[in-house]
């Protein structure tokens, strides 16, 4: 399977914990900042994100090969947030661990 570059590090978080950032943000009739990062803080590679979809799914991992087009130039090695701002002025925290993230898209792509 071609796959671009699975060693750059990003920052991960759940879609559910994402909407309850906007929700917060949403919701306050003021805000301190302009800006504010919703982001768990961590970074993981891409190597380990396929092999926690590949375990969840309880499959080996298929063999890939880097296809030099799908990298991008601009790409950062690692990339990761700061949701500060967020946790000090809102009290939100991210609530579901990537783990969990993963095993409850396997099991709803199961489902569907």
């Amino acid at each position: 399977m071609p796959v671009g570059n699975l060693s750059t590090y990003r920052d991960y978080l759940d879609v559910r914990d994402v909407a309850q950032a906007y929700l917060a943000l949403v919701a306050s009739p003021t805000h301190q900042h302009l800006v504010y990062n919703v982001c768990s803080g961590v970074s993981i590679a891409g190597t380990e994100i396929r092999g926690r979809i590949c375990a969840a799914m309880g499959i080996p991992m298929p063999a890939t090969c880097a296809d030099p087009t799908c990298y991008r130039s601009v790409d950062a090695q690692k990339v990761t947030g700061s949701s500060e701002r967020l946790r000090e002025e809102f009290g939100w925290a991210p609530q579901y661990a990537l783990a969990q993230s993963i095993e409850d898209a396997v099991a709803y792509v199961a489902d569907a």
